[in-house]
């Protein structure tokens, strides 16, 4: 790959929400201004496909209409890059009964079957309508994350068990790509799944481009994660893991090295995007956790430019639902953080505070990390959202809820066993940081639109709070105000409708909200 401009991309996720197209196109203009040169798209159902029409959303962006948006996109100097799931994340195909031959498990409706023809053919077909939309392009991302049940079908296993897991990826991934280089255009996967038989990397082409994902790590961090193998610290690091992965140390100074995955794959040949987020696993349904975006933003830009990799990538997985307003100053580090990858974390912070705000930030980034704490029956799957673990939308079953509780009190589930200390804490950070961004706003001269939205999750948070509080209460069998409660939640719920109103399409936004509230509410009123 020829070395230009770092790729500074950031990650338009269509899956669980419908953008309207003015929304979008000011976001474009948002992301340009912030330094970003190019958009990772990732589109799901939500354009009215011809290849699987079964999928579409009721409210998808029709072709020409998506095709004025990558048009205006351009003319703001914003590179558009498809991202296409082709084995796992096929949620919203799989679930149609047309395709249930498709599955990888019959019993799951998330991961291809790789072995199948007529699923290569099928998704073929489908690579071939999205080069038609985007016109030309450098780059195509065939997804490929999270493929939890890839290789696991009788046909599938035997080969794998036969020749490597890797093996079955790289020939499935090399069939699918055809259009793709025959179009002139590079194609790249997520590095998670390739990673986890790091012996079978030579599998996979050089051709191929590798998004490195890493929502955790920041340049100071003390652990890091193994594919495979969970997080580890220094003194986990045996002699086996060092001899997969050198790079794990840092030669220099001999700490743990948190990017060690992108060092790895830059060192067997591959070009790398490094991928941070700005909205991932573990954050509230109305705000993310500064503790953990701001820095890991930071980190993997910088170590994008300091080790003159492809690219780096802010994701910003939609499944979690809180909006990109709340966003907003996390997205601004990354640009800088190119520019200057040898400054430090805090300064890069002080600095985008000051330009966003006019003013010393230094306050407000205090606040909007105790806000952004999350508690018990706030997050995705604690409401009753992804009750699945695949991104599918579906509403939690009856008595979710109550069964969820009941699981965790069986399994001496810490999260339940601490759940007043979670509560109580979440309480006096989040009004503490509310108080904090009332003093920073008196004084901040511009950008009161964010200082807005910080302030309504707040107020979400703290209310949504309550509602935990109750919910604990029942479980413990104690009395609560039933219908005082539900009056709160439903001022609740309406409170998010209208504070999303113009970040999603009408029906979209009301599947989410009834996936943050319905399960909790038919809990409060058992």
């Amino acid at each position: 790959m020829k070395k230009k401009e770092c790729l500074k991309i950031f990650h338009f996720d269509m899956n669980f929400v419908c953008l309207p197209e003015e929304y979008i196109r000011k976001w474009l203009r948002k992301l340009a201004e912030m330094g970003y040169n190019a958009i990772l798209w990732e589109l799901e159902n939500k354009i009215e496909w011809k290849t699987c029409p079964e999928c579409v959303w009721p409210e998808a962006l029709s072709k020409k209409a998506f095709k004025g948006i990558l048009d205006y996109s351009r003319k703001l100097g914003l590179e558009p890059i498809p991202l296409f799931q082709t084995i796992g994340h096929g949620e919203y195909v799989l679930l149609h009964k047309k395709y249930h031959s498709f599955r990888e498990n019959p019993k799951r409706h998330d991961c291809y079957c790789t072995s199948k023809p007529e699923v290569r053919k099928f998704l073929k077909k489908w690579i071939k309508e999205y080069l038609e939309l985007f016109g030309k392009i450098r780059f195509f991302h065939l997804g490929g994350d999270e493929a939890y049940e890839f290789g696991s079908c009788p046909v599938c296993k035997k080969y794998c068990d036969k020749k490597g897991r890797n093996k079955l990826y790289a020939e499935h991934i090399k069939d699918i790509s055809k259009p793709i280089f025959d179009a002139g255009v590079r194609p790249g996967v997520w590095g998670d799944m390739i990673l986890h038989h790091p012996e079978e990397m030579d599998f996979i082409s050089r051709d191929f481009l590798i998004w490195d994902w890493n929502y955790w790590a920041s340049s100071g961090s003390d652990m890091a994660r193994i594919w495979g193998d969970g997080a580890v610290s220094k003194k986990d690091i045996t002699a086996s893991i060092l001899k997969k992965f050198p790079q794990i140390i840092n030669k220099g100074t001999g700490k743990i090295n948190p990017f060690y995955t992108s060092d790895f794959l830059k060192d067997s040949g591959y070009d790398v995007v490094l991928c941070s987020s700005s909205r991932s696993a573990g954050d509230s349904n109305y705000c993310g956790r500064h503790e953990v975006h701001a820095d890991n933003i930071i980190g993997c830009a910088a170590k994008a430019a300091s080790s003159r990799l492809a690219g780096t990538c802010v994701t910003s997985w939609a499944i979690r639902l809180h909006s990109l307003e709340t966003q907003e100053q996390w997205l601004a580090l990354a640009s800088p953080s190119v520019a200057n990858p040898g400054k430090s974390a805090d300064d890069i912070m002080k600095n985008a505070g000051k330009l966003i705000f006019g003013t010393e930030s230094e306050e407000f980034f205090k606040a909007i990390k105790l806000i952004g704490t999350p508690f018990l029956f706030t997050t995705s799957q604690q409401v009753g959202i992804q009750w699945t673990s695949l991104k599918d939308s579906l509403p939690a079953p009856k008595k979710y809820i109550k069964d969820l509780i009941e699981k965790m009190k069986s399994s001496k589930d810490e999260r339940w066993k601490k759940r007043h200390e979670n509560i109580e804490t979440a309480e006096k950070n989040i009004v503490k940081g509310i108080d904090m961004l009332n003093s920073f706003a008196s004084r901040a001269p511009r950008r009161s639109d964010i200082l807005l939205n910080w302030s309504i999750a707040g107020q979400m948070q703290l209310w949504h709070l309550q509602a935990a509080k109750a919910v604990i209460a029942k479980a413990e069998k104690k009395n609560i105000d039933k219908d005082a409660i539900c009056e709160m939640f439903r001022k609740l719920q309406s409170l998010y409708e209208a504070a999303n109103a113009d970040n999603q399409t009408l029906k979209s936004l009301k599947l989410n909200s009834s996936l943050i509230y319905d399960a909790l509410f038919e809990y409060l009123n058992s």
